[in-house]
């Protein structure tokens, strides 16, 4: 038992500042607050310690409404507010102008970054004018300012950047952008230029409600030259002078550059030679990849993901300066403006051996493109993925005659390093695709034979083993057959469209293949197929299997939902 004599040591009394500091600092706002009451010593190195409220969150969108918070807000705007590094606020609108006006006249001495976040939804308040206000009070320390919220209406880049001088990280989610007079800006001289581009920023990210003016965008790329990232998440309202062109040769330092609602996801296919089936965050994703290629390669593009397009001309010069460090390509067509193109729009991306690109993602390619595509993917000898994606309300497969398609699937299967393979909504008619089969099929055969000469068996070496087909005219009996014999494959998507004409027998056989053959197999999903018993009992026997996705599967009854729910541990079922 414990001696009733004994007197207990209050560490956060007896203990030196830093290590008092070092106590308290994984403390959140509120307990930081409930210790404020111990005792009066406790009072005082809590609020001289900066550590507790270094990061702060004000958010009027819960039931929040404790004592803690009350407090926190009553010491606030003159006692906490130096301490204060980062300071995100999720409000409502009758609290806005509340908190608004804490950040002009709270001593926000070393405040690094503003994150505002508005979720009303009140399309009548414009709160553009109150941020103007507030920024000017806390500019000389900001490095990171992100608005997230359409009650910002007619947001200026350029006022923005005049007030806060120092930013690094600006990221907009708004309602509109103000269109910006090109001709306006100043014609600077080589010598005047370090004094009039002086901008700190690094990082930009937009995404607009309304279109935006290319001539705003122009406006930025002027005042912001040392650009690493720009993310542009809007449509733009002047045809006649589109993105491409407007960027030419601005911001010689840039990485990153992203337009439209492409979104991929790529950190497991960059980082790894194997099919992660596992969900990552498609943020955290973007900021690992962004962090990563910081480390990697400066002053180069290397994520390029670019919707809306018509011509690759006006990269020329950016792809020759970046041909060896690109490692994403993303082109989303335009399909109308690129039905007029021709084969010397997309030549820059043949010029050069892109000796480092990974990912290669193309959606509504034009048939120009298609026909260039060949001599394009020669130029990609480290390509592990591939995706072909069509949205028009035709199939783009029809448009192309076998030669060309043929020689597509050709050149794919060229591909050493390629272990993804996506397509939807493109024909795979003809023997090019077949020919692409039976290459992997064969090379894994190989593979095998010579790991077991030399004693050494691995599954590094075998190449395709993720291959997804959505809806793609030309699924028939053969097509199935064959992708059953590739064994190197953990990952496999068919998702058949009602007019393919695919045997049950033949579904039974291709079951039973993968059983036997596809051993790596983590992950199939299956759609508008006919499923026998026969076949059920062949995909239970895989014994590698963790995760079905059965999709509008004729033939299958409770009883073969049990069996297989009692061998897969995670199967789902579809109508």
């Amino acid at each position: 038992m414990q001696d009733k004599n004994h007197q207990w040591t209050d560490f956060i009394v007896q203990s030196p500042y830093e290590i008092m500091c070092n106590i308290v600092s994984n403390l959140d706002n509120d307990s930081a607050a409930r210790c404020l009451d111990v005792c009066r010593i406790w009072r005082h190195k809590l609020l001289d310690c900066p550590d507790p409220w270094k990061f702060m969150t004000i958010d009027d969108t819960v039931e929040n409404d404790t004592w803690e918070r009350h407090k926190i807000m009553r010491l606030l705007p003159k006692i906490l507010s130096k301490h204060v590094e980062k300071l995100r606020v999720v409000t409502l609108s009758k609290h806005v102008n509340q908190e608004i006006s804490l950040i002009e006249t709270g001593d926000f001495y070393n405040l690094k970054s503003l994150v505002f976040e508005y979720n009303d939804g009140n399309p009548f308040l414009n709160l553009t004018g109150s941020i103007y206000s507030a920024l000017p009070h806390i500019a000389h320390s900001l490095t990171e300012l992100i608005l997230d919220f359409q009650a910002f209406t007619d947001i200026s880049f350029d006022h923005l950047l005049s007030i806060c001088q120092k930013l690094e990280s600006i990221k907009l989610s708004v309602r509109s952008v103000t269109t910006a007079a090109t001709e306006l800006l100043p014609k600077i001289r080589p010598s005047e230029e370090q004094h009039v581009l002086s901008s700190h920023l690094r990082r930009f990210e937009l995404s607009s409600h309304y279109p935006v003016h290319v001539s705003s965008i122009k406006s930025l790329l002027y005042r912001a030259p040392h650009l690493h990232s720009l993310i542009l998440r809007c449509l733009f309202d002047n045809e006649d002078n589109d993105i491409l062109s407007a960027l030419e040769n601005h911001c010689p330092d840039l990485m990153e550059f992203k337009t439209g609602y492409l979104d991929l996801s790529y950190e497991n296919i960059i980082h790894t030679n194997t099919t992660d089936t596992t969900t990552i965050s498609t943020e955290t994703e973007e900021i690992s990849l962004y962090n990563n290629a910081n480390s990697i390669t400066n002053n180069t593009l290397q994520f390029l993901e670019i919707s809306e397009v018509r011509t690759t001309i006006p990269l020329s010069s950016r792809l020759a300066r970046s041909c060896n460090s690109l490692r994403v390509l993303g082109l989303n067509m335009d399909p109308d403006g690129s039905r007029h193109s021709d084969i010397n729009d997309w030549r820059p991306l043949s010029s050069f051996i892109m000796s480092n690109l990974s990912i290669l993602y193309i959606r509504n390619g034009c048939r120009t493109f298609y026909e260039h595509l060949p001599l394009i993917l020669q130029r990609c000898p480290s390509l592990k993925s591939l995706e072909i994606e069509n949205y028009q309300e035709f199939n783009v497969g029809f448009e192309l005659d076998e030669a060309i398609r043929d020689g597509l699937f050709d050149s794919i299967a060229g591909l050493d390093k390629l272990t993804r393979l996506r397509l939807r909504n493109f024909g795979i008619h003809g023997q090019g695709f077949k020919r692409l089969l039976e290459s992997h099929h064969y090379h894994t055969i190989r593979t095998v034979q010579q790991q077991q000469t030399q004693h050494c068996i691995s599954d590094k070496s075998l190449r395709l083993e993720d291959l997804q087909i959505y809806y793609c005219e030309g699924m028939d009996d053969s097509v199935l057959e064959l992708i059953g014999t590739i064994s190197s494959l953990r990952s496999l998507t068919i998702l058949c469209n009602n007019t393919d004409q695919i045997h049950t027998s033949i579904v039974a056989r291709f079951a039973q293949s993968i059983s036997e053959n596809v051993r790596h197999l983590l992950y199939l999903e299956l759609c508008g197929l006919v499923l026998t018993k026969e076949a059920v009992q062949s995909i239970t026997e895989c014994k590698n299997l963790n995760t079905l996705h059965l999709r509008a599967i004729a033939g299958l009854t409770l009883g073969h939902v049990e069996l297989l729910r009692k061998h897969i541990s995670n199967v789902y079922i579809e109508n």
